[in-house]
């Protein structure tokens, strides 16, 4: 005797089960049939994102790795990892062509950015500054008046210096910079007078030894909660990076990375703790 009510059930399941995979999302649904997952990186962002001997090294690195693993098991399959370098200025192309799934670097979470992009949960939270030879006589960017100020074009490092020097009639110099590693040799080279970007980001440039020959400003001029930036339709692949990410927070491991990669700096912050 057919039990009616038991295959009314199997097929409600049936129906549940099907409309889950027809509403996995067209980036996972890729990422699934290829077998693999496209990682961007900065290659000169340390300690968050940088090329390595032996591939990408770095903070964002360690997390998409996690988020990766995640996705393999959101596919039920295992999927390669293709690890794409990415600059300031085309990492937002590359994700958005989607020759990139995940940005793995320092992208801050604006609403702007919000319009046209997805952004996991807040992955670290930082401020601009500047870095400036130990003999300078500023003390921070209002002090920039004549001088020569690199930063990286297209960065909220740029935008927020444009309008603070406008608002407090700060007559300094722009200077535009191709990446990180390019500012840190002009510094150097005495071509600026300081170097704009997030604090943690020009710690890692000159290291503790860089203590010696370099200081950086006074305070911040900027907030930036950095995230892993991802497609503005990908709701399936944001909600498996999510997990990894909470699995992460809430394990003993986050401490271990938080040590490896900026240990030298100092105790995790209690707003980053948070």
């Amino acid at each position: 005797m057919i039990n009616h009510y038991a295959l009314r059930f199997a097929f409600v399941v049936a129906a549940l089960v099907t409309g889950a995979a027809q509403a996995q999302d067209a980036t996972m649904k890729r990422i699934a049939d290829h077998g693999a997952i496209n990682l961007g990186y900065r290659e000169a962002s340390v300690p968050f994102s940088a090329r390595g001997s032996a591939g990408p090294v770095g903070y964002s690195i360690e997390l998409c790795k996690r988020a990766a693993q995640a996705v393999s098991a959101a596919v039920g399959k295992e999927i390669k990892v293709n690890w794409v370098p990415v600059t300031a200025e085309n990492r937002f192309e590359m994700v958005k062509s989607g020759k990139v799934d995940i940005e793995c670097g320092v992208t801050t979470t604006t609403l702007a950015r919000m319009k046209e992009f997805d952004f996991s949960a807040t992955t670290f939270v930082d401020g601009g500054n500047i870095l400036m030879p130990q003999a300078s006589s500023m003390k921070g960017v209002l002090d920039a008046g004549g001088k020569k100020i690199g930063v990286i074009p297209g960065t909220t490092t740029e935008a927020t210096l444009k309008r603070g020097f406008a608002a407090n009639k700060v007559a300094a110099q722009l200077v535009a910079i191709k990446d990180h590693a390019e500012g840190a040799a002009a510094l150097r080279a005495g071509r600026i007078d300081a170097y704009a970007a997030d604090q943690t980001v020009l710690m890692g440039l000159v290291g503790v030894e860089g203590a010696k020959q370099f200081k950086l400003g006074a305070e911040f001029f900027s907030y930036e909660p950095y995230a892993l930036m991802l497609s503005r339709n990908a709701p399936d692949l944001r909600l498996a990076v999510n997990r990894a990410l909470s699995t992460l927070y809430r394990s003993p491991e986050i401490d271990t990375l938080y040590n490896q990669h900026f240990g030298a700096f100092g105790e995790i912050s209690p707003l980053l703790r948070a």
